[in-house]
């Protein structure tokens, strides 16, 4: 039998879990201002289903910007467990276009890590250019930017062009459509890489930020590759498509273009690594592959300290949200999910503000917050 606290405005907290809606309550008695949904997952069931804040409820949606990602591997991952996908094989054995212009030995692992060189393209990428498939084959052109497995700097939003055209190559269906049918419809999570029509009216937009003050916290040298990168994230086409247009939100671009809640960002985090009822989706040695830490030091992109598993961020001395067998992503928007086997925990996180470069510090308190809950038992 379930002990339950009891349900706080709809609130769902298991008894041992206090602190992470005593954390979550605090948080919005700082600022009046601050909407968030919070969930954890523990051995495949909700112990905290929570939300606060006068812009969402328990139903919103949001954009998850960078989480993205995470959904997006996670589907690799599995591609990779069926055999169907080989990390340590060229990009170009799948897709022989890709070898252009110097890139024949670039490993799927290397593009996967970040260590590729090509967070841009020659000339930009533009909004267009990732909506009407010229992405692909402008990357496909591209000469690095650096030399392969030299350096890592965060691809932004080729990573999801990458990502999604290794599936197709090997699947002949697009990312999105494989995670629909093997991650996201199985546990019915509210987590899309595509957005269903009929759930357009949960949608709640992201106001779109002052970008250049944006791109002026980025600590990356302002030398030509900071440019390339700042010109990217500051594209306000680019922005306002994500977070106010409902193509973006059905198209569900693999490294941006997701909309979920944070309910729905632990379901399928559960479900692909923790299991309950039923195995996980992902084998631990999987799981274990893609969380090996590749990538410790200065983004050359971004001019943070970062860390990368294959796609995956790990946690960080400065960012200490799990431990280090955990796997997730978090988003420009706030947003935050991963599932850490270490304590059985999966977790999700979103909120209605542009967070700050390197991370929404609310996220992080909420996710050790429920680590540590997890960890007394």
């Amino acid at each position: 039998m379930r002990r339950w606290v009891g349900l706080v405005d709809d609130w769902v907290v298991e008894r041992g879990f206090e602190a992470v809606a005593d954390t979550l309550r605090r948080q919005a008695e700082a600022d009046p201002s601050f909407s968030a949904q919070v969930c954890v997952e523990v051995g495949g069931a909700p112990v905290v289903d929570a939300w606060i804040g006068p812009e969402l409820d328990r139903d919103s949606l949001v954009c998850l910007f960078s989480s993205s990602k995470g959904l997006s591997a996670l589907s690799l991952a599995l591609l990779v467990q069926r055999g169907r996908l080989e990390l340590d094989r060229p990009v170009a054995d799948y897709w022989p276009e890709f070898a252009a212009a110097g890139k024949a030995g670039i490993t799927v692992r290397t593009v996967l890590t970040h260590q590729a060189g090509l967070p841009e393209v020659d000339g930009g990428l533009s909004w267009k250019d990732l909506v009407d498939g010229h992405a692909e084959e402008r990357l496909a052109a591209q000469r690095p930017l650096w030399r392969p497995g030299s350096a890592f700097g965060y691809h932004a939003a080729t990573l999801g062009v990458l990502m999604g055209e290794l599936c197709r190559r090997v699947t002949g269906e697009s990312l999105q459509a494989f995670y629909e049918r093997e991650l996201r419809r199985p546990v019915d999570a509210d987590a899309y890489l595509g957005l269903p029509e009929e759930h357009e009216p949960r949608v709640v937009e992201v106001p779109v930020p002052d970008l250049s003050a944006l791109a002026g916290a980025m600590p990356v040298d302002q030398g030509q590759l900071a440019d390339l990168i700042a010109g990217l994230i500051t594209d306000p086409e680019a922005y306002t498509e994500l977070t106010h247009s409902r193509r973006a939100r059905a198209l569900g671009l693999p490294a941006l273009g997701g909309v979920g809640s944070a309910r729905g960002l632990a379901r399928v985090y559960s479900s692909a690594v923790i299991g309950a009822d039923r195995p996980p989706v992902l084998d631990a040695a999987t799981v274990a592959e893609f969380g090996q830490v590749h990538c410790d030091g200065t983004d050359l992109c971004s001019g943070l300290v970062q860390r990368f598993g294959v796609v995956f961020q790990k946690p960080l001395p400065r960012r200490p949200f799990a431990s280090y067998q955990a796997i997730g992503h978090d988003g420009a928007g706030g947003s935050l999910a991963f599932a850490d086997p270490q304590v059985g925990m999966a977790f999700g996180f979103i909120t209605n503000r542009l967070a700050p470069p390197g991370g929404e510090p609310r996220a992080d308190e909420l996710a050790r917050a429920a680590r540590e809950c997890c960890l007394r038992g």
